[in-house]
């Protein structure tokens, strides 16, 4: 956090390259034989949220958004592979080491130490807007594929259960708020709700506007 205004944008793609690299050696480490299946653990989830939100006060036509799409798409978590989550991998939470290797720390493990691999993303939409640099560059790095004339290679429905995450990781602090009454935790899902729409053509794109597609850097191949 407090390299990367001193960074520039090929640095901060770098660094983020690095960075998707570590984090898909970190899921290699497996979740428990007896994991129950993702689609039932994380749905129960979001139902919970999208059934509190449907009775509240909070109603708005962004939320309604956001939760047809969650609605509508949770067949996306179908089958969905389980490892080793780190859960919290944020730029807050990397660490530039004096090789100019990343370290990473914090490891919070989100409600459980395993789950979804790609559920990782969601931190995009935490503590201002998205460094789009750095994020571009963690998800071709995590993605990397030496053999691909880009350096890396992004499955088709990547970014589409990016989207899904991103909006369950919107109405959580929407909802947890409006339950607690702390006003805080309201306005973050509301800015987080704004954010998706804004960065997803409201709904209407599954490719968010902070993802530098043409901005490619071939030495990360070799990191």
């Amino acid at each position: 956090m407090e390299m990367m205004p001193l960074m520039s944008e090929d640095e901060q793609y770098a660094l983020g390259f690095k960075a998707g690299e570590i984090l898909r050696k970190i899921h290699t480490l497996p979740a428990p034989m007896d994991a129950e299946p993702w689609d039932s653990w994380f749905w129960h989830r979001v139902q919970e949220r999208i059934d509190y939100y449907n009775t509240s006060s909070i109603k708005s036509e962004n939320g309604d958004r956001i939760v047809r799409f969650l609605q509508d798409n949770k067949s996306l978590l179908k089958n969905r592979p389980q490892t080793f989550n780190h859960g919290d991998f944020y730029k807050s939470n990397l660490i530039i080491m004096p090789d100019g290797q990343i370290g990473v720390i914090d490891y919070r493990a989100y409600d459980k130490d395993h789950g979804d691999p790609w559920r990782e993303f969601d931190q995009t939409n935490w503590g201002g807007e998205a460094d789009e640099y750095l994020w571009t560059g963690l998800i071709n790095g995590y993605f990397r594929n030496p053999q691909s004339a880009d350096g890396f290679t992004l499955p088709n429905d990547f970014f589409l259960l990016l989207t899904y995450y991103l909006s369950y990781n919107a109405l959580v602090p929407l909802c947890d708020g409006d339950a607690s009454g702390h006003q805080g935790y309201i306005q973050e899902g509301k800015w987080r709700l704004n954010n998706i729409l804004r960065w997803f053509d409201n709904m209407n794109s599954s490719v968010p506007t902070w993802y530098q597609e043409d901005f490619i850097i071939v030495d990360t191949k070799n990191s």
